[in-house]
């Protein structure tokens, strides 16, 4: 039955809702908003339209962000909760902190008015305690830790407002991600980090099935990552900047891994039908072999990618003929032409499954890898609606 629960809340086991959800605003409503959605759906994605600033600093879209905050007892007590150790972190980095009821310790000026700063109020040690951070400093500590959270991103954010920043930091994120992390552990991607970015690899070995953070290398993040870096090339080179050779080789090098490790070919004597297993650890060795619908979909995606951006090489038409065969592959044994839709998951004989998920899927890695060949060489998907808007 574990498999029927996405996330465990204060102790109790709480029922997945999907697969992905969307929060419009990065602010702290939106922030919050993706840290409780975090645990109960697959992917998490926040769109804000303002440039985020590495450290703290007051931006457009928080005009109230330069008034005087403070963190309430009870609000404090929910942000420790969802992100333990922030309140904390706060105070180490200077936020003031009233627990002790000495309003000595406080000057706020409203317009001229000065508060009382003389007595006391009564505490009742840390359920009354009250943080004064900055605005932008709470903001950047939560924007920090949703951040660290694996399934939660921010995409597509140079294609929406056309600031170059944004485009600078995909290519910064890609570069920690792909160019620093997969390749230097044999682009067997690692998917879990400390604080530090260090990575742990033994992240979840008891729970290797975990439908959120699965132990070892997740197949479909591969290709994922291989076509998230052909697409920060192709923004690089419509913007006229060079793009740095790695984001080409390194997409292929994550293609050919995830194949190599990834794509099972089918053996009588073993029992075993094509398709690519979900997860394996980091030799190799399958951990999760059931196959999952979005994996075979990512890697449509990066297929066809990979055969667009080098169509006048010879390995074009390698990449063409895996397109080709997964294409097939998902139609066989995952497009439900019975009832509708993609099954969610087979198992190593391609018979349904539910082991990691239940259900039907949503709808948007399947729509992604269909939509992706009509839409030619786009740096994301939002390019590609806008350059087929008439």
């Amino acid at each position: 039955m574990a498999n029927r629960w996405a996330a465990s809340v204060k102790g109790v086991a709480v029922a997945a809702l999907g697969e992905r959800a969307v929060v419009l605003g990065a602010s702290m409503g939106g922030l919050l908003a993706a840290r409780v959605l975090a645990d109960f759906y697959e992917t998490v994605t926040v769109v804000e339209r303002d440039a985020l600033p590495d450290e703290p600093a007051n931006r457009r879209g928080v005009p109230q962000g330069r008034h005087v905050h403070a963190l309430l007892p009870r609000g404090g007590q929910i942000l420790d909760g969802l992100f333990p150790g922030i309140l904390n972190d706060l105070v180490v980095g200077g936020a003031p902190v009233l627990d002790d009821g000495d309003l000595s310790k406080l000057y706020l000026s409203y317009s001229g008015h000065k508060l009382l700063r003389s007595g006391k109020v009564p505490v009742d040690d840390d359920a009354t305690a009250m943080h004064m951070p900055s605005r932008p400093f709470l903001e950047s500590h939560v924007r920090r830790r949703i951040a660290a959270l694996p399934n939660v991103t921010i995409l597509a954010a140079h294609d929406v407002t056309g600031d170059e920043v944004h485009l600078q930091r995909a290519l910064s994120i890609t570069s920690h991600v792909v160019h620093k992390f997969a390749r230097g552990n044999g682009y067997r991607l690692p998917e879990h980090y400390d604080e530090q970015w260090r990575p742990v690899l033994d992240y979840n070995l008891d729970q290797p099935g975990d439908r959120f953070r699965p132990h070892g290398v997740t197949i479909g993040h591969l290709m994922e990552w291989a076509r998230l870096a052909l697409h920060v090339r192709t923004a690089l080179i419509r913007e006229a900047v060079e793009p740095p050779a790695w984001l080409l080789d390194d997409a292929r090098a994550l293609f050919d891994r995830a194949v190599e490790d990834g794509w099972q070919q089918a053996d009588a004597e073993r029992d075993q039908t094509e398709g690519f297993v979900y997860t394996t650890d980091f030799d190799a060795n399958p951990v999760v072999a059931d196959r999952l619908h979005w994996v075979v979909t990512e890697a449509i995606a990066t297929a066809w990618t990979l055969a667009l951006v080098v169509a006048d090489e010879p390995q074009a038409q390698a990449y063409r003929q895996w397109f080709d065969r997964w294409v097939e592959h998902a139609r066989e044994y995952f497009v439900d032409g019975a009832h509708g839709s993609w099954r969610h998951e087979l198992d190593p004989q391609n018979r349904p499954s539910s082991h990691v998920w239940e259900g039907k899927p949503d709808v948007y890695h399947a729509y992604q890898a269909m939509l992706l060949p009509r839409l030619g060489e786009v740096s994301s998907f939002v390019d590609g609606a806008v350059r087929l808007a008439p």
